[in-house]
């Protein structure tokens, strides 16, 4: 799920599956680029969090428990975090969290956690087009015909609108979420929605 906190504008003609895929082509191309620029690299000081900066869009990120803090230079702050998943209308429940790990990419970081017997792992990249928030689901946790649903919980920021989410501050929209694509083991892509269920949370 490329850039969740902030990044480049959303393209309208995104409706076309021949432009998505080139959008996501350009995203990923885009982020891969803070894996060999040192400004994007995670940081661990003795007793601190894992933490970061992005000099593209002028904020500072940091990693700690279930959350993810964003810290804009223009004083907005934004916490973002994983807080369910449902098949159809069944709630799973998110259980055995581990603590953020920088991964062998220095620009990203993984957190592994399970629903059942299935073992997820989110994981977020730091990157000149933003701040990009994924999953990697092991089996898929959900019965034929049940649509999954990850929903992300929003702290310091109002979340509104559908496909890309406004992320406003007060009156003023300061950053968004968005580009949402979902891709299997096979490299088959698979149709997304993305919406805010409230103010407080991503679905």
């Amino acid at each position: 799920m490329p850039p969740a906190a902030t990044g480049a504008e959303q393209s309208e003609s995104l409706d076309d599956p021949k432009h998505a895929s080139l959008r996501r082509a350009f995203i990923t191309a885009k982020q891969a680029e803070g894996a060999a620029d040192a400004r994007y690299h995670m940081q661990r000081r003795a007793g601190e969090a894992l933490q970061a900066r992005n000099l593209a869009q002028r904020f500072g990120v940091q990693f700690e428990g279930a959350a993810v803090q964003v810290q804009h230079d223009d004083g907005w702050t934004l916490g973002l975090r994983t807080v369910g998943l449902r098949c159809g209308e069944r709630e799973l429940a998110i259980a055995g969290a581990e603590a953020p790990v920088q991964a062998d990419e220095r620009h990203r970081v993984v957190r592994a956690f399970r629903t059942g017997a299935s073992k997820l792992q989110e994981w977020w990249v730091n990157g000149p087009a933003g701040l990009e928030q994924g999953w990697t689901i092991q089996s898929n946790p959900c019965e034929p015909g049940e649509r999954m649903t990850i929903e992300v919980g929003v702290e310091g920021l109002a979340a509104s609108g559908e496909r890309t989410i406004a992320l406003t501050d007060g009156d003023l929209r300061v950053a968004q979420y968005g580009d949402a694509f979902a891709v299997d083991a096979a490299g088959a892509e698979h149709a997304v929605t993305l919406a805010a269920a409230s103010e407080a949370r991503i679905a």
